[in-house]
């Protein structure tokens, strides 16, 4: 098992719950810009060709007779 060793922190000192409500860093929201959604999309879709291309057909073709089925539904 890895051990990892706890940082040597000089400055820091202990805050108690309620101190720590009251720490506030900014007001700003994190704002998506179209730039950031598009490499985002455009990661994902890289991911999903890269997962489709190494998957299992076999597997795909046996989800899909189940799910032709209904037996991948989830019931309760």
């Amino acid at each position: 098992m890895k051990t990892i060793i706890p940082p040597k922190l000089t400055s820091a000192t202990r805050l108690t719950p309620l101190e720590l409500n009251h720490i506030h860093f900014s007001n700003k929201r994190t704002v998506l810009t179209p730039a950031q959604l598009e490499r985002i999309a455009s990661a994902s879709k890289t991911a999903n060709q890269d997962a489709s291309s190494s998957g299992d057909e076999a597997s795909d073709a046996e989800y899909q007779k189940d799910a032709d089925k209904g037996l991948n539904d989830k019931t309760i």
